[in-house]
């Protein structure tokens, strides 16, 4: 009898470690997956690699490859005549862009009114994650295009070289998700323009007519860029952007402070297709080049223009 008394008070002593051992696994394999499901990305930042005009910090996942096309009309001059710009002289972009990794993606575009040819790439560096122990996303976009135009656009021939098409655009962008109905991302540009356009001067000097020409912006651009999206039905959000250029330097002959971009969009973005159409005062679709030479003051109907973008997402 005694026997068996003890027998029992072990087997019972043996299930209770045994509990208490697969309790305590059972604890640390949560705690373990609580860690590794806080440090996966936030998802749904941003329904598209584009904000309107700008890059967002989202790059798709490693082996997407992604068709873009942006389509800008007319300004709204001519009102209903041409349907506010509808009907007028359109600018487009198309371009491919491929996710050699989760983090990294490069691509080609063309643009229509600048002959632009557009080379770019976009880099994760950091990578706001569902814990908040990285507050944050970290994106660096940059860009080197050569320009299309004829020969003489540059000048006199004698002095043309090839370099002279070339222009480089960077762009380092803050951005958060501050809940699932709004994210936030700033940002922060330098423009290289290799050959800026120049205006014709006639001086007299020791009473001789002299003409010369001189370039009628800078070569270096600054700019800011600042953005949100507002989720506000299932996949359908309203966007909003601010962008501005700033010269590195003042010439004394150079053009007019180059306008602002101010653009309000409605989006409808799923995990393949996004779709946007929006009011943008840029008429330009290459970073650089709107940034330098903006002219659009978005305060007059002259200076809006209807747009759309359309984004296609292939596995």
């Amino acid at each position: 009898m005694n026997k068996k008394i003890y027998l029992l008070v072990i087997s019972l002593l043996f299930s209770v470690a045994m509990y208490a051992q697969n309790n305590e696994q059972a604890k640390k394999d949560s705690i373990d997956l609580a860690k590794a499901e806080g440090k996966k990305p936030v998802d749904e930042q941003w329904g598209c690699t584009m904000l309107i005009d700008a890059q967002t910090s989202l790059i798709p996942a490693k082996g997407s490859l992604e068709l873009h096309i942006q389509h800008r009309f007319s300004p709204f001059t001519n009102g209903i005549h041409d349907l506010f710009g509808i009907y007028g002289a359109s600018n487009i972009r198309m371009a491919m862009q491929y996710s050699i990794l989760d983090q990294l993606s490069v691509g080609f575009a063309t643009e229509k009114d600048s002959k632009y040819q557009e080379f770019f790439a976009k880099g994760k560096l950091l990578e706001q994650n569902v814990s908040g122990s990285i507050p944050l996303s970290l994106t660096l976009y940059g860009n080197a295009t050569i320009s299309g135009r004829p020969k003489v656009y540059y000048g006199v021939d004698s002095t043309y070289k090839f370099k002279d098409r070339m222009s480089y655009f960077a762009q380092l962008i803050i951005a958060r998700k501050f809940c699932k109905e709004f994210s936030l991302e700033v940002g922060a540009s330098y423009s290289h323009i290799n050959k800026v356009e120049s205006e014709k001067f006639t001086e007299t000097v020791d009473s001789m007519m002299v003409t010369s020409y001189k370039p009628i912006y800078e070569n270096g651009i600054f700019g800011i860029t600042a953005g949100a999206r507002i989720n506000f039905y299932n996949y359908m959000s309203f966007l909003l952007e601010y962008d501005q250029g700033f010269f590195t330097k003042v010439a004394e002959n150079q053009m007019a402070f180059p306008k602002p971009n101010v653009a309000i969009a409605y989006e409808i973005a799923t995990p393949t297709h996004c779709f946007q159409v929006f009011v943008s005062s840029y008429k330009g679709l290459n970073p650089q080049d709107n940034f330098a030479k903006n002219k659009y003051d978005f305060k007059k109907k002259e200076g809006l223009m209807i747009g759309f973008n359309i984004t296609i997402r292939l596995r």
